[in-house]
């Protein structure tokens, strides 16, 4: 997931807090899934991420095993873009599974790759769980769905907006094959489905009660466990809203710290040397130039106090408000602020520091207002 992480880098345009669902459960903890844009290559994806968590080591584990089952799409073409969004397919205290849906692009390849895949993590381990982890071990579960699908199959059929004659039992048979088993797990029962080709797209595929599979459900087993917990009982919008400050031992990739996700986490000895955030952030306060000791000049950017807030910092945090802006991906930004010192508010990216690191810095993307009062 590292690698993943480090190539989604500059263009991506990561909001503070986007779209969010706010599950309140029965349980004393709410749990929060928010919705971050990423750029992969040459496309934008959804990410999932949860909040609310009491148990934040658990948490971070659960968020890693998220971004894995969207990023590894791409495992196989690590070259290729992708394209998509999620919803949240099932929730209860124990349990959170996600439908990630959307395409990747692999340059000079005739058409894009259409993708769609359940990913179901469970809230109390961290755990992700496959098809098989719902039954017996060494049942033939694959087989026996299939025999339900064809034999009984016309109750259970999931109608879709795709025409009822676009496609047929044989058309799923085929391509519902391990590892391709393409399954979203429910109250009441398990959906499997597929996508036959490109063409075709996603088929509706069949939902199979529990009851049809009960003889070979593993029902002491974690999965089973899982999926009957108590539901949530209301679905609302909600805000995130996070602290600015981190356990410097403790921060691992992947870890949200006010809106920002930790990309790179370097230590030497028993030092921080270096932690990169990705995302962009607005911040404002005072500029200038200045030499920066190696016969070269540098932007200093003095952050006001309010803004300070907003930014990552480790617990007994005291260095001097400074960040150098470098260049981003149009190093013309950066070029053109005034050689005078100015109150100015700008957007930046990929924001570091260090317990080693003289100044923090960031990438300069876009100049907001100069001329602050």
């Amino acid at each position: 997931m590292n690698h993943h992480l480090q190539r989604l880098r500059r263009a991506a345009l990561l909001c503070a807090v986007l779209l969010s669902f706010l599950f309140s459960a029965a349980s004393a903890e709410p749990v929060e899934v928010l919705k971050y844009p990423y750029q992969v290559q040459a496309g934008y994806v959804l990410l999932p991420w949860v909040e609310g968590m009491t148990d934040k080591d658990l948490q971070g584990f659960v968020n890693r095993q998220l971004l894995q089952g969207v990023l590894e799409l791409t495992e196989a073409s690590p070259e290729s873009s992708l394209n998509g969004n999620f919803d949240v397919s099932f929730y209860n205290e124990n349990m959170i599974g996600i439908r990630f849906s959307g395409y990747s692009y692999l340059p000079q390849a005739a058409h894009p790759t259409k993708l769609d895949l359940g990913i179901h993590v469970d809230l109390r381990s961290g755990k992700r769980y496959a098809l098989a982890d719902l039954f017996k071990a060494g049942a033939a579960y694959h087989a026996r769905i299939k025999e339900l699908c064809g034999e009984e199959g016309e109750p259970y059929r999931v109608t879709t907006d795709m025409p009822e004659a676009a496609w047929t039992y044989r058309s799923f048979a085929t391509a519902w094959d391990e590892p391709e088993e393409l399954f979203l797990l429910g109250s009441d029962g398990v959906r499997v489905y597929a996508i036959p080709s490109f063409a075709q797209g996603v088929i509706g595929g069949y939902q199979i009660p529990y009851e049809k599979l009960m003889d070979i459900i593993d029902r002491q087993g974690e999965l089973w466990q899982a999926i009957n917990g108590k539901k949530a009982q209301t679905v609302n919008w909600g805000a995130s809203r996070q602290s600015n400050r981190f356990d410097k031992e403790q921060l691992q990739v992947g870890d949200r710290v006010a809106g920002l996700l930790a990309r790179t986490v370097e230590r030497k000895d028993a030092y921080l040397s270096k932690v990169v955030f990705f995302g962009e952030i607005e911040v404002s306060g005072s500029g200038a130039w200045s030499n920066d000791g190696h016969g070269g000049r540098a932007y200093l950017l003095t952050v006001d106090r309010a803004y300070e807030r907003r930014l990552p910092r480790w617990d007994d945090w005291q260095q001097e408000s400074v960040i150098r802006l470098d260049a981003g991906s149009d190093a013309r930004v950066l070029a053109q602020l005034p050689e005078t010192a100015i109150r100015l508010s700008v957007v930046i990216e990929d924001y570091s520091l260090g317990e080693r690191q003289v100044l923090r810095a960031a990438r300069l993307v876009k100049v907001r207002e100069i001329g602050l009062r």
